[in-house]
């Protein structure tokens, strides 16, 4: 901030005693009740440092000074020291994401690398730059003068007192920073109609030290009534957070009563709040009310303070201003204060709540003749069509209610998120205290105690910057009741205010990921989350329709474009990067116009939603694609809930198809990642590679931020670190005409160079136990064809093989396809693999696509090698089945890295070895299986001997069929090619049959032709058949010079229903299209 505010400075006193200067920390704000009893002109001295370290943003301090009439002596604001926190630590803008970051740290063995009771070390702030203000304040009244400062938990404030006047102190709105001894033996007053207390305390750092306890001025433990429990107030945070709570026995008899608090002697830093709940009335929202303790030296200062109460007329007060509305009120009659009948009543109302909302009074009672809490806004939205003064009195009584939840921290006394209690997500006061100041003629005393209170909590509210910054519905609502307080005073500070809270809100100013995020949505948790998004979507619907401000409907332009591209349909939650809920998109509803869903359809379009790169959606005439590679709550926040909070990775969000309906969607288990724990990734249904690596830690690769993302014409790309893993994935989309070819590749972890830096390379981590692609569909089910009749699945999930053929249904068991069919009922999609692979049903509705089987990696005893494992596939939309032609390669070309081929290797004979030593030799060399499941239908040794291939395979194939089209028969084909060059040879090897013995085919134009160049000879067995064969190199475009070549073997063979079904050594494809696959052979001699 620039500018400095300050409403008095007064002049200096005579010089005194200062007292012991004292340094406290912000947690976000703190309060100082200083007890002046004879009116004595007083210095307050104030030593600002900024550590600079976890604060999102700049760390403007609020300086507030009031004295024991109400008025307002100091009010400024001191400006951040000019050092940009954001480049340090992580983003930990609530205590609760602080104590997980710490928590996370110590329970893997860390020590973090900034101790935090380092922070306040006397030696270490000593070197951190003090910035001295100094505020001189002319006593005019006896009593307690308040101060609040309100800032980041980096601020630490020293506190000197001239003259040595004794205080209380007290912080929130949760905590109270301790250290060292401050909070060693303390003094709190129990105020009137406190019910009860609750307590809380929190150490960050380990080992633990610290235990507290609350006492009578006799020495007794205080007791509380929980249930038909009795609790001791004493606390032992030395095993870990510890609260309690309860009520009094004998509330009355409590009223006044002195406590003393004792803290044991430790040496970390702590948290500590001390709770005093009051009664509910029917000015409670949302909490039971709560006050901050306050903390006093001795018995006398802390029976003055009264824990901040004002007792008048025998009520109970907190702001001098409540008081002074009280009194206004007094003044009118009955009469003054009655709702007349059938007062026209404005169209239009909305809300500017976006969960609860005074609409629901207004349903109930449309009149207001018995106005409840919110009613102010209500009556205030129709005031100017009857400017009635009776409803106006009313307005402001009932506005009273809500000015008497502010307590005496300048706050509402609910101990939570002040973005949901003091935004206008349930506190609906701002809006009515506009209207009532600036559009009605209600009398100046009224005025002038509600222009001090919107001036008080407009202050308050721009410097909620802690826990309110996490939860984006929340402090969306924040920010709209911050600028209805702007209009509401006219204030140029609360203007300024407003101005940079709105700038870094809706530009990453409080830090990444909070307020507005690059692709146009409203962020929650670090992330975004398709649900609580969509509140502002309700709530900013008054202020847009109110003021006009061009920064609003931007906003809002955004949030509803940024909606019309990912709203999820049918109430199908297809939005896996949630990061508070599993919920879809409720208060969108599928928009209209300009914001109407993009996948009912429309022109082609390939879009990056807002330019940001995180969501990345096409549309073509048969399908409506969502996916998304952006940003994710943080691992910390997950151990917190239940689980992974949000996926990305490239995620494909969903599939539908335009008229239709949803086929393929990435769904959550739970709200707050229940459910959604990585151990649990087999009961996932979301679109990501699953398994396990050979340490024995989940993969989900689906957990990644590639933030590296790009749009390239049709083609998505993006590539990142698995989070909590030691593999890095890629993934790529081509949004093709009419389908979409997918890609995906793991690769080692960019992390794993610096574990080996002494170590060497770990024979477990970058491994891979077992890999799947997760494709995850949506169920269909289709209605009962008699009454009473249950509705029955219309899903159905079938294998095929290379050539099309129905290979049956997809089940639990594994089973080798070279595509599947998801039909919902004639409309669905065709999945073409790149090769054969084993398939299965995943526990929930959807595909596991083999790319490490247990089988491959021998159960973990022979994990795979992260850098080998790749896939690609293409989905193909229908809306008839009719529509789809053959089954297409999905080319392996378009993966975002060369697959890694497997290795062989092939000796070479001696050139003058006898054809009758050949045979041994080769049933000695290792063979190249070709297995369906766990059975083994061929076996094929090789050898070279001079130019020529040396081939023996046996095959088992008991009931070999024969086919003019050679192809079409059992047969074995071969297929050799150069790593260099693209040409592929191709030759067939047929069975004897009992009429004809083997024979060997090239392959000609569209046919097979009989050769003599191969010397073939084979033995039909009872099991199947044996062949044997010379194969000259030259026939299969190999080169036997060379230290490589690359061979795939295909075996053609009657399945028991007499149906051909063809299988690969390598998973090849149309190996006689694409060579990708093909088996590498190092040549040995």
């Amino acid at each position: 901030m620039k500018k400095l505010f300050i409403l008095s400075l007064l002049t200096l006193t005579a010089l005194y005693v200062t007292s012991t200067p004292e340094t406290y920390r912000l947690y976000e704000d703190m309060g100082f009740f200083i007890n002046n009893p004879d009116a004595t002109d007083f210095t307050v001295t104030l030593e600002v440092r900024d550590v600079n370290l976890t604060a999102s943003g700049p760390s403007e301090l609020l300086v507030k000074l009031y004295n024991p009439a109400g008025d307002t002596v100091v009010r400024e604001v001191i400006p951040d020291d000019g050092f940009d926190a954001g480049k340090m630590g992580p983003r930990l803008p609530g205590w609760s994401q602080e104590a997980w970051y710490y928590e996370t740290a110590y329970s893997r063995g860390l020590t973090p690398q900034v101790k935090w009771s380092a922070l306040s070390d006397p030696t270490r702030l000593a070197t951190c730059n003090a910035r001295t203000f100094t505020y001189r304040v002319k006593a005019n009244h006896k009593g307690v003068y308040r101060m609040i400062l309100a800032g980041s938990a980096d601020l630490f404030v020293t506190v000197t007192l001239s003259p040595n006047l004794k205080y209380g102190i007290s912080g929130g709105p949760n905590w109270l920073h301790g250290r060292a001894d401050l909070l060693r033996q303390k003094y709190i007053c129990i105020p009137p109609e406190c019910i009860g207390l609750d307590m809380l305390l929190l150490e960050f750092d380990q080992p633990r030290s610290r235990a507290c306890s609350l006492k009578t001025l006799s020495g007794e433990v205080v007791e509380l009534q929980r249930g038909d429990a009795t609790r001791l107030t004493q606390l032992d945070a030395r095993r870990g957070y510890t609260t309690l709570s309860g009520t009094f026995s004998d509330p009355a008899a409590t009223t006044g009563q002195i406590l003393l608090f004792e803290m044991e002697p430790g040496a970390n830093d702590y948290l500590l709040s001390i709770r005093l709940n009051l009664k509910r009335e029917q000015r409670h929202w949302r909490h039971i009310p709560q006050l901050d303790a306050i903390f006093a030296p001795d018995a006398d200062t802390a029976r003055a303070i009264a824990n901040g109460a004002i007792i008048h007329d025998g009520q109970l007060f907190w702001q001098m201003y409540q008081v002074k509305l009280w009194d206004w009120l007094k003044t009118l009659s009955a009469t003054d204060l009655t709702m007349p009948a059938d007062l026209p009543v404005k169209p239009g109302y909305r809300s500017t709540g976006s969960d609860e909302s005074p609409q629901k009074t207004e349903k109930r009672n449309p009149n207001m003749t018995d106005p409840k809490p919110g009613a102010a806004d209500i009556i205030m939205h129709s005031y100017d069509l009857h400017q009635n003064r009776q409803a106006l009195n009313i307005a402001i009584q009932e506005l009273l209610e809500g000015m008497r939840i502010i307590g005496p921290h300048d706050r509402v006394m609910y101990i939570r998120n002040l973005a949901y209690d003091m935004g206008c997500y349930s506190y609906f006061y701002h809006r009515p205290a506009w209207r009532i100041l600036q559009q009605s003629d209600a009398p100046a005393p009224a005025k002038a105690a509600i222009g001090e209170f919107a001036l008080q909590i407009g202050d308050r509210m721009a410097f909620m910057r802690g826990g309110e910054l996490v939860n984006g519905n929340s402090l969306a609502s924040l920010v709209q009741g911050l600028r209805y307080i702007t209009e509401a005073t006219l204030d140029p500070l609360h203007k300024e205010l407003f101005d940079t809270y709105w700038h870094r809100f809706a530009n990453g100013g409080f830090g990444d990921r909070i307020g507005i995020g690059p692709s146009g949505g409203i962020q929650e948790g670090f992330g975004y989350d398709g649900h609580y998004g969509t509140y502002p979507l309700i709530g900013w619907r008054a202020i847009i329709n109110d003021l006009d401000d061009p920064r609003f409907k931007n906003a809002y332009h955004n949030l509803q474009n940024f909606y019309s591209y990912i709203y999820s349909p049918g109430n199908i939650p297809a939005t896996p990067f949630n990061s508070r809920t599993k919920n879809a998109m409720n208060r969108f509803g599928g928009g209209s116009g300009d914001y109407a869903w993009k996948g009912d359809g429309g022109p082609d379009l390939t879009e990056s939603v807002n330019g940001a790169n995180e969501f990345f959606v096409a549309r073509r005439s048969n399908y409506y694609a969502v996916t998304y590679f952006g940003r994710l709550t943080p691992t910390w926040m997950g151990e917190a809930f239940h689980g992974q909070i949000g996926f990305g990775g490239g995620i494909l969000c969903q599939l539908h198809i335009p008229g239709k309906g949803q086929i393929l969607a990435s769904t959550l288990n739970g709200d707050y990642g229940r459910g959604m724990h990585l151990s649990q990734w087999r009961n996932f249904h979301i679109n990501s590679v699953v398994g396990e690596t050979a340490d024995g830690q989940p993969l989900v690769v689906a957990n990644s931020e590639y933030l590296n993302a790009r749009l390239d014409g049709v083609t998505v790309t993006g590539s990142g670190e698995v989070r909590q893993s030691s593999v890095a994935g890629e993934r790529s989309y081509v949004f093709e005409p009419a389908s979409i070819l997918c890609s995906v590749r793991l690769r080692r972890s960019s992390a794993e160079p610096v574990y080996d830096i002494h170590g060497g390379p770990h024979y477990l981590r970058t491994k891979i136990n077992e890999a799947w692609e997760m494709i995850p569909w949506t169920p269909v089910m289709a209605p009962p064809t008699q009454r009473g009749k249950p509705w029955t699945p219309a899903t159905r999930a079938i294998a095929l093989d290379i050539d099309g053929n129905d290979l049956g249904p997809i089940t639990a068991d594994l089973i080798e396809a070279a595509a599947i069919l998801i039909d919902h009922g004639g409309y669905g999609v065709r999945i073409e693999l790149d090769r054969t692979r084993g398939v299965c049903k995943a526990q929930q509705d959807g595909l596991l696509i083999g790319l490490v089987t247990p089988q491959q990696s021998d159960y973990g005893k022979s994990p795979i090698a992260a850098e080998t494992v790749a896939i690609s596939y293409r989905i193909v939309p229908y809306t008839d089945p009719s529509q789809l032609g053959p089954l297409r390669s999905a080319d392996p070309d378009s993966a975002p890295a060369t697959i890694e081929r497997k290795k062989y290797t092939i000796a070479r004979l001696p050139a003058d070895t006898a054809e009758a030593a050949q045979e041994k030799l080769l049933l000695a060399t290792d063979p190249i299986t070709l297995t369906i499941g766990k059975e083994t239908l061929g076996e094929i040794h090789l050898g070279l001997l001079n130019e020529d291939l040396l081939l023996l395979a046996k095959i088992a194939d008991p009931k070999p069929l024969q086919h003019e089209t050679v192809w079409r028969g059992s047969c074995l084909e071969i297929f050799g090619a150069r790593l260099e060059r693209p040409e592929i040879g191709q030759l067939f090897l047929v069975p004897p049959f009992a009429d004809t013995p083997p024979q060997a085919f090239i392959n000609g134009d569209n046919t097979q032709i009989p050769t003599d160049k191969i010397t073939i000879n084979g033995t039909s067995l009872p099991e199947g058949y044996t062949v044997k064969a010379r194969i000259p190199a030259d026939l299969l475009n190999l080169d036997l010079k060379r230290e490589t070549i690359l061979l795939e073997f295909q075996l053609s063979l009657p399945a028991p229903n007499r149906k051909m079904r063809h299988l690969t050594a390598f998973g090849s494809l149309r190996a006689y299209q694409n060579k990708q696959n093909y088996g590498l052979f190092n040549i040995i001699d």
